[in-house]
């Protein structure tokens, strides 16, 4: 049986942290924010951001006309310039606000099926 040196001993495992006596569930996109999970983590606590439902919420926004261009800004950065030019064209109203009939369905799956080269 051979021993290893002292120096060669295994390292003292880390000991684990407690729990958090809060955890703050992400109630998904533009219900709550990184503000409620920031405050949430400042206070000891494990604050959640959910993306669920983002590709309704950006739809809807691009529907809306987008005030300020943000999500525009940010689309065009994406890899797929394809399925932004046909998220643009079928989902952003310039100007438009909410209006007073309803919106149409939201088909994110799909549009992303027929805008994705090689499917």
């Amino acid at each position: 049986m051979t021993t290893l040196p002292a120096s060669a001993a295994a390292p003292a495992l880390p000991v684990p942290a407690p729990l958090p006596r809060i955890i703050q569930g992400g109630m998904g996109i533009a219900v709550s924010d990184w503000q409620l999970a920031r405050t949430v983590s400042q206070h000891g606590g494990l604050g959640v951001v959910s993306g669920t439902g983002i590709d309704t919420v950006l739809l809807r926004r691009l529907q809306d006309g987008d005030p300020g261009g943000h999500l525009r800004r940010v689309l065009a950065t994406f890899p797929n310039p394809l399925l932004v030019q046909a998220c643009l064209g079928r989902f952003f109203r310039p100007g438009a606000g909410r209006p007073a009939n309803p919106m149409p369905a939201c088909r994110c799956r799909r549009l992303a099926a027929t805008a994705t080269p090689g499917r």
